[in-house]
């Protein structure tokens, strides 16, 4: 049972570290450039990294009927 959870520490944690950089690599900024993804905004760093808020967007969210 404890080698269960230390592995599913460490598959979380692999995936934490990894997602940030995926996104991240798909672009390439200007430092102080400002832009949209959807919801959330981004920025460029002073070293050229992009950096987003990471709020999950509803594209097409359905009108409230009563």
């Amino acid at each position: 049972m404890k080698t269960r959870q230390i592995a599913f520490v460490a598959l979380i944690a692999i995936f934490l570290v990894l997602t940030p950089y995926s996104a991240v690599a798909a672009r390439t900024c200007q430092p102080g450039e400002t832009w949209q993804e959807d919801c959330n905004s981004c920025h460029c760093t002073s070293t050229g990294l992009s950096v987003c808020t990471r709020r999950a967007c509803l594209s097409n969210p359905r009108p409230v009927t009563t």
